[in-house]
């Protein structure tokens, strides 16, 4: 049941819903409309035009009105569950030879393109309203009497099925065997923080909880404040002047967000390729997948004459400091990727999300003097080489695009903030659509946002925790029989199994009552990876139980 109508909409009935339904499937009652769940196709039409915003997605639905849920599935088995999409349905039981046709719906500016695949005529639908397609996919199946019956399968709005073996429910059997080890689990598997959010960030979300613009809508490509403060950490950090290369900037709902987004927002689909290292995180893989493109995995993106010679390469992902092997690509390795990219065509995305933490010397200093830059004392850290430094972009955000995060520097994975910087047009596109599916932060947020990227104090601080437990976490695994070395960047010490096989040391390390990520999850079963984002404590512990 993807939409459901609700009690704003008791006694007064607008139909603006009925006129813009694309599919017929929303029906009136005695005292309210319905929308029909075995019919509905996700377009989400219906939504805006309501004037007494009485429509809600299912899982938006407000506690008090779930029972509206019920109410519209009681309505359809007293009325019967039988016209809007489904009588769409019965013109397209075509012939056994017929695979396909596209037929009239009662919009004016909308048609349904139907898919069958016979005998059974397994349908699939797309809607096509006014220009645009509204991806609601389904399969249904049709007999030859008409009547519709569900099939099992039903996929996402818009998105193309996936598949991975980033599932973190494969690793219960492990910390059920960890949590029996006297002293329970030391769980250095997740990279999600445990530090304390920074007191510049709570005060400004304190603040601006029930601030002027706290009661509207946030604006989707970011407060002035917000945008002011990017700007400025783009130059006092990373080195880039972003207006002198025509770039601009957008917030993203965390990073994650904006990774699995990414290739739909690019509009890539069948035909086209997105190359990524072949050890990486999971999920730049599963949005490719999502937007039904391909992916080419290479195990060093920074080798161009791998990918670049592809028959449809549109996107190249790139992540330095890298999660999970710590890696950092020099300037000049960037350099040679952006330009190899322009030269075909496609868009360098570069996942700078572990920027600050930096290790190694393939890193760029930056200083901060004085609290009129957002530091209270003269702060400097390493960080590692900008996609957008004018070095490696050649002066110009033309066709790169830059991912950052506050998870890690300020401890704000649960505040879900971060950014895309880069190539104006495509940003601003970006921006567009963005809007439209409400993937926008909160206003709070935002300025919490901007204080933590103003707040360089902060960001040394957590730094320097950082490298003092990855330092502990190197020592005892090496203590521990593994071929362990500090990371150049990110939060994370990469080793080979012992075994040779990741899941035979998970179960190893889970008598100690350890959790690791196993490797298999970013392409590379044969590795594990630690992360130092667990507390002093817990680091420590951990080191004591591999050293004995």
């Amino acid at each position: 049941m993807p939409y459901v109508i609700a009690q704003p909409c008791v006694d007064v009935k607008d139909k603006a819903c009925v006129d813009e339904c694309p599919v017929d499937c929303i029906y009136e009652g005695s005292r309210s409309l319905y929308i029909n769940p075995n019919e509905c196709v996700d377009c989400g039409a219906c939504e805006p035009v309501c004037p007494t915003e009485a429509i809600f997605y299912e899982d938006d639905l407000p506690d008090e009105w779930a029972w509206y849920k019920d109410a519209a599935v009681s309505f359809f088995a007293e009325v019967g569950d039988f016209g809007g999409v489904s009588s769409h349905l019965l013109l397209a039981v075509l012939p056994h030879t017929a695979r396909s046709a596209t037929i009239p719906s009662r919009w004016p500016r909308c048609r349904l393109r139907i898919r069958t695949d016979p005998p059974g005529i397994i349908l699939q639908a797309v809607a096509l309203c006014g220009g645009r397609f509204h991806r609601a996919r389904f399969l249904r199946r049709v007999t030859r009497h008409g009547r519709p019956e569900d099939v099992e399968e039903r996929t996402s709005m818009g998105f193309h099925a996936y598949s991975s073996p980033y599932d973190w429910s494969r690793i219960a059997p492990y910390k059920t065997k960890a949590a029996q080890v006297p002293g329970g689990i030391v769980d250095l598997s997740v990279g999600s923080p445990v530090d304390p959010v920074p007191q510049s960030v709570r005060e400004a979300l304190a603040v601006a909880s029930d601030a002027k613009n706290a009661h509207g809508y946030p604006v989707t490509a970011g407060s002035g404040d917000l945008r002011d403060a990017i700007f400025e950490w783009f130059r006092a950090v990373r080195g880039v002047d972003l207006q002198s290369i025509n770039a601009d900037v957008v917030p993203t709902v965390g990073s994650k967000e904006a990774v699995a987004l990414m290739a739909s927002l690019l509009h890539l689909g069948e035909g086209d390729v997105v190359v990524q290292p072949k050890v990486s995180y999971p999920t730049y893989e599963i949005g490719t997948q999502l937007a039904g493109a391909s992916v080419l995995k290479v195990d060093d993106v920074s080798d161009v004459d791998s990918w670049c010679h592809v028959p449809g390469v549109k996107a190249v992902w790139v992540n330095s400091p890298c999660n999970p092997t710590g890696g950092v690509l020099s300037g000049g390795w960037l350099s040679d990727i952006v330009a190899a990219a322009r030269r075909i065509g496609a868009v360098v995305l570069s996942d700078e999300c572990y920027a600050l933490m930096c290790w190694s010397s393939n890193s760029r200093d930056f200083h901060v003097d004085g609290a009129g830059a957002g530091a209270s004392t003269p702060v400097s850290l390493a960080t590692s080489p900008c996609a957008l430094n004018t070095a490696v972009c050649d002066g110009t955000a033309d066709r790169i695009l830059v991912l950052y995060s506050l998870s890690k520097q300020s401890n704000m994975a649960g505040y879900r903030t971060a950014f895309i910087a880069g190539d104006a047009g495509l940003v601003h596109e970006m921006s567009v659509y963005r809007k439209q599916i409400g993937q926008i932060i909160p206003g709070p947020v935002q300025s919490a946002m901007a204080a933590g990227l103003r707040d360089f104090d902060a960001a040394k601080t957590q730094w320097t925790r950082y490298r003092r437990r990855l330092k502990t976490l190197v020592g005892a695994l090496r203590s521990a029989g593994y071929d362990a070395r500090m990371p150049q960047g990110a939060l994370y010490v990469w080793v080979r199994a012992k075994s040779g096989d990741c899941w035979r040391d998970m179960d190893d390390l889970a008598a100690l009552g350890i959790i690791a990520s196993p490797g298999e999850f970013y392409g590379a079963p044969e590795c594990l990876r630690f992360s130092a984002t667990a507390s002093d404590d817990a680091v420590a512990d951990a080191a004591r139980r591999l050293s004995r």
